[in-house]
């Protein structure tokens, strides 16, 4: 009788450890699907003439702004989503990665204005 219950102690313990040692595995899997989700979002907006990109974001979305001096303001944060030190919104005018920040471009009409959560590049010369 004793070493059945030896037995079942020592197999309900191993379950618990290997079930322990699989949750502990797929933590990195969880942060790396967060990683990829973070690094794929996309707001669009279509501009209107007179207007800077930030306004026509901030009439579709909850945005968050901040202004840095010499750069004036950009979107730190779109509807909750704000960037990790890995990551940062570009701005892209018609397709085209724009020279200027989302505050400084005025629209015209028909403008297409895409806010894209993008890793930022590794400049390690690799």
């Amino acid at each position: 009788m004793k070493n059945r219950n030896l037995s079942i102690i020592i197999t309900v313990l191993a379950i618990s450890l290997t079930a322990s040692a699989c949750n502990k595995a797929q933590a990195p899997a969880d942060d790396q699907s967060s990683n990829q989700q973070q690094s794929t979002k996309t707001f669009l907006v279509e501009g209107k003439a007179g207007e800077t990109a930030l306004d026509a974001l901030q009439d579709k979305y909850d945005v968050s702004v901040k202004e840095q001096a010499g750069r004036g303001k950009y979107a730190e944060s779109i509807e909750g989503t704000t960037p990790d030190s890995n990551h940062f919104w570009a701005f892209y005018v018609n397709g085209q990665p724009s020279l200027v920040g989302a505050g400084q471009y005025t629209a015209k009409d028909g403008d297409k204005f895409e806010f894209r959560l993008e890793e930022i590049p590794n400049d390690s010369g690799n």
